[in-house]
């Protein structure tokens, strides 16, 4: 089974919410879940991250965790708030400055693939010495050929390949879709 975080943050601080359920009760936790069957990392985690917190995001990969067969993923959202979605599955949505992040890792506060990539997370997420960035950025896939059966599938370092609908891939960012779209059908009438 594989599974997925999104760490939701801005430049002060990463929004987190206390697990209810083992395993892991009582820690917090950020936007996670199962990857279900026929669908990507990628696909699951911006799934995930809208039914557990209303937002639409772009996140962008960070690491693996063996340990727990888990992407981590980050996606800076700005001034937006997620909402609290599951309050059977965890609590609401809390904002933490950095500093307490910090202090809740070093406590052990977090689970576990949050304590253990903290300092990734921050390199990552701070801006000190880069250059800025777009509020949001786009997560690019490489999409191959599958040699052994032929299946249009996102390209891994690790096997086996994960099949793909390429009717996902464009390179024009969804906004930009949707006001297509709509003048398309407005031509129509």
């Amino acid at each position: 089974m594989k599974y997925i975080l999104n760490v939701l943050y801005n430049k002060k601080g990463v929004f987190g919410s206390e697990r209810y359920k083992d395993p892991m009760e009582g820690l917090i936790q950020v936007s996670c879940e199962k990857v279900d069957l026929g669908e990507t990392s990628y696909q699951a985690v911006i799934r995930e991250t809208t039914e557990e917190t209303g937002l639409n995001t772009a996140p962008k990969y960070l690491c693996k965790d063996d340990r727990f067969n888990c992407d981590l993923y980050i996606t800076n959202i700005g001034d937006r708030k997620p909402r609290w979605t599951e309050s059977e599955k965890n609590g609401l949505w809390v904002f933490y400055t950095w500093p307490e992040w910090d202090e809740m890792a070093e406590q052990k506060k977090l689970t576990p693939s949050l304590i253990t990539y903290s300092r990734k997370i921050r390199t990552e997420t701070s801006l000190k010495g880069k250059q800025p960035k777009y509020e949001e950025e786009i997560h690019r896939i490489t999409i191959v050929e599958c040699p052994t059966c032929g299946k249009m599938v996102e390209k891994d370092d690790c096997l086996p390949m994960r099949e793909t609908d390429p009717s996902i891939l464009v390179d024009t960012p969804w906004w930009e879709i949707k006001e297509d779209t709509a003048s398309i059908a407005n031509e129509s009438w």
